[in-house]
């Protein structure tokens, strides 16, 4: 029997002004996380196509609720996304077919979902459902380092550790604002390689706890804008 592959789509929350851009993208070249995880399933031959969705944003509906009525409405424009090789040669039909036969939308309106918790929720489901071998992750490339750590760990028990793997759509998440957009870029993404980290431990620690505090972040952002 073949062993199964899945795809994980990282939900976005609706009430981020930036939503429709981080999710769906901008045609032809700049495929948000829903075209993305679609591509995905065509170049893999996945089996499931697994979606979660949490916390009510509006008229009672969930994160993952909301993309996937974006995902129906915006159907017919997925091959307008001429950079999505995956998507040549197959109908706007067959896409749709594909894709319905696979879908799966899980749901849980109790909760804000994190990274952490969202990916433990797919374990849960793929233990359940069974057979699974491989997952891929798709989400924002400014999402793909959180997405590392915490799925490396939570399936490091299982198969699918050995053959993990996470795509980064072409929108970020981070800029939410105009001024953000002129200013930030995939080249303002600023990874630490392990190895570098243990040398500035200090460092790293001031900078998490500084996160938990506005005046702390002004004070950094005061000295680094001196220097």
């Amino acid at each position: 029997m073949k062993p199964k592959t899945a795809i994980l789509l990282h939900s976005y929350g609706a009430n981020q002004p930036n939503w429709e851009e981080v999710v769906w993208g901008e045609a032809p070249d700049r495929p948000g996380r829903i075209p993305t995880a679609i591509a995905a399933l065509f170049e893999e031959e996945a089996d499931l196509l697994l979606l979660l969705g949490s916390l009510i944003y509006k008229d009672g509906k969930s994160t993952g609720r909301l993309m996937k009525e974006l995902l129906d409405e915006r159907f017919n424009e997925l091959k307008d996304f001429t950079i999505l090789k995956a998507f040549n040669g197959v109908s706007i039909e067959e896409i749709r077919k594909k894709t319905s036969k696979v879908f799966k939308l899980v749901e849980d309106l109790e909760r804000n979902t994190v990274t952490k918790e969202e990916l433990q929720v797919a374990k849960r489901f793929l233990e359940k459902e069974g057979g699974y071998y491989k997952l891929i992750c798709v989400s924002s490339p400014d999402h793909v380092g959180r997405i590392h750590r915490e799925a490396f760990d939570i399936f490091k028990d299982t198969p699918i550790v050995a053959n993990l793997e996470i795509r980064g759509s072409a929108t970020l998440y981070g800029p939410k604002t105009l001024e953000d957009k002129k200013r930030c870029g995939i080249n303002d993404i600023v990874i630490f390689e392990i190895p570098l980290s243990r040398q500035f431990p200090r460092l790293s620690n001031v900078i998490l706890e500084a996160s938990k505090s506005p005046e702390k972040i002004k004070e950094i952002n005061d000295f680094l804008n001196k220097y």
